[in-house]
Order: C-alpha cells, then structure tokens, then sequence
C-alpha cells in the first residue's frame, strides 16, 4: 500500500531510506517527511531557481493558541536541552538544542519572530537532492508571552526541563489562552557567494494547517489516479509548488519572496 507521512525526525527518516530497495521493489509509493519538513522545505529550494544552495534556514512561528496539544507539545520539548543533529559545513553534527538563537522579520500580522534551535529532517533529507548544502537548520519561536525565556530556563537546568515536562497540561491551558493566532513559515535560501533569497508563508489563523497542505495535496492525487511516481521519493517529488501555492491561497495563506 501506499504511504504519506508527517514525520519531523532524522532517526525515522534513516530507518525508512534503510528500506529504500524493498520499497522501490515492492512498486508502492511511500511519502516520507510530507510536511513543512521537508516537502515545503523543498518546494521552495525548487522554486527559488537556485541550483545549489549553500545554506537552507528555516523558521516556525507557530499560531500557539489552535497548535498547542500533548503531541506538538512532547515535540518541542524533545528539543529542549537535548542533544539534536544539524547540518554544519555539510556533515550532521551535534548541538544542544534551544539554546542557539536567530530572527526572522515576516510579513504582517507576524512580523519579528526570535526562533530558537531545535532538529529537522531537513537536515538529513536536503541534502540527498542537493548535495551542495552546507548549512540546513530550523528555528522555532514559542509564540507564547514568557514561554521562549522558560525553555532557555529550562535547556541550562535539567531539573526546570522536568518541572516543564511534568506540568506540560498546564503549559498548554496557557499557550490557547494567550498564544498567538496568526503564524506561518519562514524561509532564507542561500546560493553560492552569499546572496539569499527569503520566503514567507503567514496567515491570520489556523497555521497549522500549511503543514498539513503537501499530504492533503499527495493523499488527493494518489486516490484520483494524477501521482504517477513510485518507490521512495525524494523531498522535491512531493508537490509541484504550483499546486501547493494555490492550495495555501484558498486556505488563506499569502506566500511572498523577498
């Protein structure tokens, strides 16, 4: 049968392209990763034009007060504190997650975001179609009044992290009470000797959603008979960004490059 799937770890995607001749014998078609990461990731590298992207980052600014549950919540905080993997000078190297910080300015309603590091499948997909990356990495900004300082808390103290993780219901009762309800991506492509190309994808509400678009769009065209590649695909055979931008139009969602 076939699969699309969500995931954002490194550890599944390995165990999967494990598995690539069994699945690419069996004739079925398995979408790993169909998600902001790494099919939007992706899309947007394909889009940009840039052949050989040096540098991929990438930015969540997550609308907190529909998002927040157990699971994305468990997510964030495997982060925290955490040992993660990263692309650096084109190897996955290990860093300690949260702690690394870097901004974004996206378009209105969301404007300045301060994301702070956590690990992505980018890091381990991307550079299997483009192999010239150097640097892949994603930043997340809470989005939620006190909660970036709580994790920075919490990354130097093991015992806070805990505390976090033990009260995690009472975190998320916050974050739908006081998070923000516009969100989006945000994206910096580098090419080869520095010049980066920016995209943003923002919406007032229900961001949670762009994430969600490649699966729908792929789950769609399989069952109407319009997917014709097979096998385990890479992160760029997902969806044609045509498709996905006016897809994210009608659900709301302004994309803009810069």
């Amino acid at each position: 049968f076939d699969c699309v799937d969500l995931s954002d770890s490194i550890a599944y995607a390995r165990k999967i392209w494990e598995l690539k001749p069994r699945i690419d014998a069996a004739g079925v078609r398995v979408l790993t990763a169909c998600s902001a990461m790494s099919a939007i990731s992706a899309t947007l590298v394909r889009h940009s034009g840039i052949t050989e992207p040096m540098r991929v980052t990438g930015f969540i600014a997550p609308s907190s007060r529909h998002a927040a549950n157990s699971a994305t919540g468990a997510s964030l905080l495997r982060s925290v504190g955490q040992p993660i993997e990263v692309l650096r000078d084109g190897r996955l190297i290990t860093r300690t997650g949260w702690l690394e910080r870097h901004t974004m300015e996206l378009p209105p309603p969301i404007g300045r975001i301060d994301g702070h590091l956590f690990e992505t499948v980018d890091s381990f997909l991307l550079p299997k179609v483009w192999p010239s990356l150097r640097t892949s990495e994603f930043f997340v900004d809470s989005r939620v009044p006190g909660l970036n300082a709580a994790f920075t808390l919490a990354g130097h103290v093991p015992a806070f992290l805990r505390l976090m993780d033990r009260y995690q219901s009472l975190g998320l009762v916050v974050a739908r009470r006081f998070g923000a309800s516009a969100g989006g991506l945000g994206y910096e492509i580098e090419r080869p000797g520095g010049e980066v190309v920016r995209f943003a994808l923002v919406t007032s509400d229900r961001a949670y959603r762009i994430g969600a678009s490649p699966a729908v769009l792929a789950a769609r065209n399989i069952a109407g008979a319009r997917f014709e590649p097979r096998g385990l695909l890479a992160c760029d055979e997902l969806v044609a960004p045509e498709e996905l931008f006016r897809y994210l139009s009608s659900l709301g969602v302004r994309v803009e490059q810069s």
